[in-house]
């Protein structure tokens, strides 16, 4: 059986790129929409330190990482 050329018009190729949302970031740059997130959300759940409870607990487990994950590069 012979082969056939691909053409590159088949439909299993063809894939719609989404939109990216209003306002969506993403780079190594300063993100210009943090500013104005931050400030709204101050407007709306203001901090208390009397009834905010953000105790967590640091991470003391050790990372077992392989060479071969895409981590360790």
């Amino acid at each position: 059986m012979a082969k056939r050329k691909f053409d590159g018009n088949s439909d299993l190729f063809k894939k719609d790129i989404p939109k990216m949302p209003e306002g969506y970031y993403s780079g190594d740059k300063p993100n210009p929409n943090l500013r104005a997130f931050v400030e709204q959300h101050i407007k709306e759940r203001p901090y208390d330190p009397e009834t905010d409870n953000y105790n967590v607990s640091p991470m003391t487990d050790e990372l077992q990482v392989e060479r071969t994950e895409p981590v360790y590069e």
